[in-house]
């Protein structure tokens, strides 16, 4: 008896595989490329395995387009040839990027239901060994950077050296950030410091691609005359593109600041938040970031704050990198006796701790 139901499975299995063969085999006609690649670029910020879910429905309920998709990727020849037809619509390569990750998690599907078949029909054999989860989409994720560089405000041009951290961490639907970063640029007048502490929570709504935040910050600038600048916000954040190789990032809230100046004087006032992030994957070594961001007072327009940092990161390896930044920051209205404009520019190794 278990020698015929070892059999059956057997040959259910070589059925499925002809089968799997035969419908990857079967080239897509040249009208649905165009469906694909949009069926493609609208599932770029779902997770590989929601996407494969996603297409068997699709495909179920009759859509030819997931339908041929499904079939294209059934291996890793297949779909290579695919992104090779897609390449008059993919000139950033995301789509052949996407397509080989599709094929990974399908195929790590197949080798998850064989290991299934297998123990049903002989549990004297070993599994087969499970497919490594991509890195980077659930727990933490943690980094320090060392850096110098220089430091100018008004009248001071001065060397500086710092360290900053941050930490990660994801569950979906949540995610929360933590970040600090210090800065000490030595003169003969003694040791101006600037400093950042941050937290933020945000949850996705209405899928990955929109976020309700909420967060808390403090900041000390001796070079503008901030000895502290403390404040909470709310609001929402959004992925206006969001590819395998870059992602556009806007951020809109309120929220209330407290700060205390240089001069001895003190104000609380709430303000509006617009921000900016943009990542750009130049190649699989080098990326380009920016980051903005403008305060505004909504009882004074004159009142308003920015902050811009622009870097450029290079990869030694998977967890040690390069990193050369240029960050702004400037005041509508400056502390009395303080410059209202400051430059810095830093160079630093950041490694990524586990």
């Amino acid at each position: 008896m278990k020698v015929r139901r070892g059999l059956l499975v057997a040959l259910a299995l070589a059925a499925s595989v002809c089968s799997a063969r035969a419908q990857a085999a079967a080239p897509v006609p040249d009208a649905e490329l165009p469906k694909i690649a949009d069926l493609l670029k609208r599932t770029g910020s779902l997770a590989p395995s929601a996407v494969r879910d996603a297409l068997k429905a699709r495909a179920a309920s009759g859509d030819a387009a997931a339908r041929d998709l499904l079939a294209a990727v059934a291996s890793r020849g297949a779909a290579d040839a695919l992104g090779a037809r897609l390449a008059g619509l993919d000139a950033d390569g995301a789509l052949r990027g996407r397509l080989r990750e599709l094929e990974t998690v399908l195929e790590a599907g197949r080798r998850g239901d064989a290991a299934l078949a297998r123990a049903a029909g002989d549990k004297s054999l070993p599994p087969l060994p499970e497919p490594k989860a991509p890195d980077g989409e659930q727990g933490w994720e943690n980094s320090v950077e060392v850096f110098a560089g220089a430091v100018a405000a008004g009248r001071f041009r001065l060397p500086a050296t710092g360290v900053a951290g941050q930490a990660e961490y994801a569950r979906d639907p949540w995610k929360l950030e933590l970040a600090g970063r210090g800065l000490v640029t030595p003169d003969a007048q003694g040791l101006p410091l600037e400093g950042d502490l941050s937290a933020d929570l945000s949850r996705q709504i209405l899928g990955p691609r929109l976020r309700a935040a909420v967060g808390a910050d403090w900041h000390r600038d001796d070079l503008m005359g901030i000895g502290r600048d403390a404040g909470v916000h709310a609001g929402l954040e959004g992925d206006l593109l969001a590819t395998s190789r870059q992602t556009l990032t806007l951020g809109l809230g309120y929220g209330l600041t407290s700060e205390r100046h240089g001069d001895g004087t003190s104000e609380a006032h709430p303000i509006t938040l617009t921000q900016l992030e943009y990542d750009l994957k130049i190649s699989s070594r080098l990326a380009f970031q920016q980051q903005f961001e403008w305060d505004q007072n909504p009882r004074d327009r004159g009142d308003w704050e920015i902050a811009s940092v622009t870097s450029f990161v290079y990869k030694l390896s998977k967890d040690c990198a390069l990193r050369l930044a240029q960050a702004y920051s400037g005041r509508g209205q400056p502390v009395p006796g303080f410059a209202p404009r400051r430059n810095e520019t830093t160079f630093g190794v950041v490694w990524q701790l586990h």
